[in-house]
């Protein structure tokens, strides 16, 4: 009778063991990526960025945007989407992800310098031949998730593993153009654009601030790319127009 009683009391002891050994141990690897940290990495990172819309009045390119833009000048906001632990009795464990939202003007304000740069140096100003050129981006990728997973086996010491993940937008980006003749409007038309952001894996034994910074470098190219892959449909239809009152 006693073994018997017993055998539940010990599972029970062991399950409940567990279950305030991942109370303590999951904080430890996912309270790297707190919303409050998140947030102050991304603003280091973009300390010399403007969180208001930057215009260049000589410029020949007009950015506009539909998505709603953040009444704040923070640079982000971080909040957490998901926090779960299982406890077994001999295995647990435990995933948390939290979704950052950048202020949208900082990656507006890249994406139209970098097209504006990109244009400039093929020609955009002969091919407009006076006029001006006003894009305007739905879904312009300005968030991304961290996700940290882990597992571990008890009571055997040591033995788990963690991983842990900065996964980008995957929406697909909608451009919008309209050609302008002073406010006359003389070509317009739309296409769309894939992010062309990766997920990011953590590397080695780099910290939380170190594997942010080097995701918003790689998120940085990605918008610069998106800029350059938007010019790249562009021109063509500016060039045949272009030569359309060549030949006339």
């Amino acid at each position: 009778m006693n073994n018997q009683t017993g055998t539940p009391n010990r599972i029970k002891s062991t399950v409940i063991r567990n279950v305030l050994v991942v109370a303590f141990v999951a904080p430890f690897f996912t309270g790297c990526f707190t919303s409050s940290k998140i947030d102050k990495w991304v603003g280091k990172h973009y300390e010399q960025s403007s969180t208001t819309l930057v215009r260049n009045s000589r410029s020949l390119i007009t950015v506009k945007t539909t998505d709603p833009v953040s009444s704040t000048e923070e640079f982000s906001t971080t909040e957490k989407h998901k926090s779960t632990i299982l406890p077994l009795p001999f295995y647990s464990q435990w995933e948390s992800s939290s979704i950052c939202t950048l202020n949208e003007f900082v990656p507006l304000n890249l994406f139209s310098t970098s097209a504006f740069t990109y244009a400039n140096k093929l020609g955009l100003k002969k091919m407009l031949n006076g006029q001006t050129l006003e894009i305007t981006v739905s879904n312009l990728p300005h968030w991304f998730s961290v996700v940290d997973k882990g597992w571990a086996v008890w009571p055997i010491p040591y033995l788990g593993a963690k991983n842990v993940s900065i996964d980008p937008s995957k929406k697909m980006m909608v451009v919008k153009y309209r050609v302008l003749q002073g406010a006359t409007v003389v070509k317009s038309g739309s296409f769309t654009l894939a992010n062309t952001d990766k997920v990011y894996q953590e590397k080695g034994f780099q910290s939380p601030r170190k594997m942010t910074d080097k995701y918003l470098c790689q998120y940085d190219e990605s918008i610069k790319a998106l800029s350059v892959n938007c010019i790249d449909k562009l021109l063509p239809k500016l060039q045949e127009d272009a030569n359309m009152l060549t030949m006339k």
